[in-house]
């Protein structure tokens, strides 16, 4: 899985998108804006499937896992998808 890596502008939550940006993407933690960033999903982001809009992404787990999905608010389950 690739993708482009984003970077909270208010908490710095990163995350790795796998779909096509166009639009805005919030923040899954604390729902900021998120800006585009250079950097690569660290070997232990998990995968993550949005139930609603079925956008694609890698975050942190445990702790750190997604609240919401960054592109339709909808609250992710807190099991992610292997």
């Amino acid at each position: 899985m690739s993708g482009k890596g984003f970077k909270c502008n208010s908490c710095s939550y990163a995350l790795i998108i796998d779909d096509d940006v166009k639009k805005e993407l919030w923040c899954p933690n604390c729902r900021a804006t998120m800006a585009a960033s250079d950097m690569e999903a660290p070997a232990e982001f998990l995968n993550y499937e949005c139930g609603e809009c079925k956008a694609r992404f890698r975050a942190p787990g445990g702790t750190h896992a997604p609240y919401k999905c960054p592109r339709c608010n909808y609250t992710i389950p807190s099991k992610p998808k292997p």
